[in-house]
Parts: structure tokens; C-alpha cells; sequence
């Protein structure tokens, strides 16, 4: 993706696990796939698909997340190495992260339709832990990261910058 390049293709994703959310995400998915169709944008949905499962289209120029800020998290780390650029949409709580649409839900699309949205870089956390069977597990997360104890036993923590 070419910054300040108009978006042609775009990869949907959403997280709906919560039940609460799902009817609102479904009703969101239905919309923001008719205003892309709309403004010519080709788009495929990866609704409730593991990130490890979600193989977008070779010239998919954005992921569009509907969600919160915890849905975008739940992406991007998984997803990064792809290299595509993220574009949320807040149908979460918080959003710090995501687009309004307080002023419709149109607007936002309509300037990733025009090319007019900026890119940021957020490094990405790396953690590698060791579980007690010395098993290595790797993970990537973006803004932060959580551990978790596997036993009752207290845990040894390394942190390295």
C-alpha cells in the first residue's frame, strides 16, 4: 500500500466472539460491505476466522477491523507480518485506536476510497517464555502483553528492551 493511494481491495475482519456484539457486528459487516461496494471497493470477510487462518487476497491494500481497540490488538500482532496496513472502525467500547462514526459510518470508507488517511508504525512486542517442560512459546503483541503462571508455583521473569 502506496501512502495517500486510494484503497481498492480491503480484507474485513472481525472478532465476535462476545455474543452481545455479534448481532451489532453482523449488521456492521452488512453495511460496510454495501458503501464499499458502493465506492468500487473489492472486499473479502474474515468474520470469526483465527488470525492464523485469515490468508487475504495478494493485492488486499488494508485490513478493515470492526471492533474496539482489543479487536485490533487481537489482529495485528498475528497479522503483522503481512505487511498490510490496518484501518479500525470503533464498534467497541474505548477505541483509541479506531476510526469514529459518529458521523456515519460512510465517512471513513469514503476516505480510504479517496486515499486520504494516514499510516502509522506501532512497533510490535516480542516475547518468547518458557513453560515448565522448557517448551519455547512465541508471541507478538501490539501495546502490550500478558503473562500468565502455569502452575501455582510463582514464575521467574526476564525482561529485556
Amino acid at each position: 500500500m502506496i501512502k495517500g493511494s486510494p484503497v481498492k481491495r480491503c480484507a474485513i475482519l472481525a472478532d465476535p466472539r462476545n455474543s452481545e456484539m455479534a448481532v451489532t457486528l453482523d449488521q456492521a459487516r452488512d453495511e460496510v460491505q454495501k458503501h464499499l461496494d458502493d465506492l468500487g471497493i473489492i472486499s473479502e470477510v474474515f468474520f470469526g476466522i483465527p488470525p492464523q487462518e485469515i490468508h487475504p487476497h495478494p493485492d488486499t491494500d488494508i485490513f478493515l477491523v470492526l471492533g474496539g481497540d482489543g479487536t485490533m490488538i487481537f489482529f495485528a500482532g498475528p497479522l503483522s507480518h503481512l505487511e498490510i496496513p490496518f484501518f479500525g472502525i470503533n464498534y467497541g467500547n474505548v477505541g483509541f485506536m479506531m476510526n469514529s462514526i459518529k458521523h456515519g459510518l460512510l465517512n471513513p470508507l469514503k476516505k480510504l476510497h479517496e486515499g486520504h488517511f494516514s499510516c502509522w508504525d506501532f512497533p510490535l512486542l516480542e516475547v518468547d517464555a518458557h513453560d515448565h517442560s522448557g517448551q519455547v512459546h512465541h508471541g507478538l503483541g501490539l501495546n502490550d502483553i500478558y503473562l500468565q503462571r502455569m502452575t501455582v508455583q510463582t514464575c521467574k521473569i526476564n525482561v529485556s528492551i
